[in-house]
Formats: structure tokens, sequence, C-alpha cells
């Protein structure tokens, strides 16, 4: 089966499988990063490691060799994209490259966005600029997996009769002073409001109304947590 076009290069579809790769540190950085927050576009992986390594298109043919290798995969979804192909490619980890993390013992129950890819997509990219971007001022990210194991909780917060389900939970140490955020991300696909079970955006601002912190003014309504048994979790307990 020809794995090249015309001119001998990888495409989407189609690249020459190489044996005998082994990931190196950087590489490994990118798999955990993957591992933690969901498919990643190169640019982003390019990103997180540009403090060791600055060259662009190194990076994309490192990227393209742990495709060629089986540590990697391209998700067939982005290709419903307008002009996917010129677009950067987002990345995903195969079976392989999670057996590679088990193995260097550095694997992590992470708690990757779930739903439909596009929107799970959309988060993943956001916790990720938001990891980026608070490493290089000195902050670090905590992921949700971290958080719940505190209290051994999940992540679907019952509220009443109801649960809220964020689409993602992190917190940020900042050295010694912790914020937790829950994520909700808004593709513009859910109603206003709707009669049915079915989430909606008034639906889940009054969920979050719900959690406000009792110790602090009711004015304050940009300050908000759980009021549940397990909510928060001790942050004093993170690593």
């Amino acid at each position: 089966m020809k794995q090249t076009d015309s001119l001998g290069r990888s495409t989407f579809h189609q690249i020459a499988p190489q044996k005998c790769v082994r990931p190196a540190i950087r590489e490994i950085r990118w798999l955990q990063h993957i591992e933690r927050h969901g498919p990643q576009s190169s640019r982003y992986l390019y990103e997180k490691t540009r403090d060791t390594h600055r060259c662009k298109d190194t990076a994309l043919r490192q990227m393209q060799k742990l495709r060629a290798a089986g540590f990697l995969m391209l998700p067939r979804q982005q290709r419903a994209a307008e002009h996917a192909d010129f677009n950067p490619y987002v990345y995903d980890l195969t079976t392989k490259a999670k057996d590679h993390l088990f193995d260097l013992d550095i694997a992590e129950p992470a708690i990757r966005p779930t739903g439909h890819w596009w929107h799970g997509y959309m988060t993943s990219c956001v916790t990720s600029s938001i990891d980026i971007a608070a490493a290089r001022d000195g902050v670090r990210y905590i992921p949700a997996h971290e958080i719940l194991a505190i209290k051994d909780a999940p992540l679907a917060m019952p509220i009443g009769r109801g649960k809220l389900i964020p689409d993602q939970l992190f917190a940020l140490d900042y050295g010694g002073s912790f914020r937790a955020f829950a994520l909700e991300v808004d593709r513009g696909t859910e109603p206003k409001t709707t009669t049915a079970k079915r989430k909606s955006l008034a639906s889940s601002i009054d969920l979050y109304r719900k959690l406000r912190i009792p110790e602090y003014p009711p004015t304050c309504s940009d300050n908000i947590r759980p009021s549940v048994p397990g909510y928060p979790p001790t942050f004093d307990a993170l690593p």
C-alpha cells in the first residue's frame, strides 16, 4: 500500500511506519500533556516544550516520527474542519503510548473531557493553554484527578435532586495559595433555556449559583464552590 503522496511526503491518511523509536524526554512531556488534557494541536505541543527546544520544524518532525512509530494518532474528526489540509495536526495518544507511560510509572488517572469530540477538544485547548501559560509564570497547574483524590470525590457535584458536572476542574498553585476553577466551555450548541432534562445555559447558571461559599458575603457571587460533603478538597493536602 502507498504510504506517501506523489512527492514522497506523509499525508493525513498515510505515513511510512518506523521501528525502534523510543520517545525522548521532550516527547515524553508531549505524551503526558496529551494524557492530562486530551487531544492537542501540534502548536500547543510545540509551545509546551519551547522552553527547552525552540526549533518548530524539528518539533513537527518529531511528532510525525512518533506517529510513524505508533505512539500518536490523528483523530479523524479534525478533517471535518474547514480547510483542514491547512490546519495544524491534532494528535492523540494510541494504546502504545499509554502503555509506554504506564511502563515508565508516570501514567496519570487523568479526567479527560468527554462527550462530543469537538467540545472535548475545545475544552482540552483551554486547559492546555492555561497549563502552559501558568508554568511560564511559575504557577503550578493542578489537574482534576489530584483535586478529587483528596476526598475520593467524583467530578459530579450533587445539587439538590440534580448534579452539576463541569466540563473540567482544575486549580492553580501560586506557591502556597490556591484557587480552584470549574470550567464550562460553550460552543454555542446548547439552548439558553429548555423544559427538557438536557443541559441549558440557564440551568447551568442556576446550579452554579447554588454553590456559593457560605463564609463569603452574598454579594460575592463570583466566589463559588460546592457546598456538599467532600467539597471543597483541602488544598493543604496537595503535594
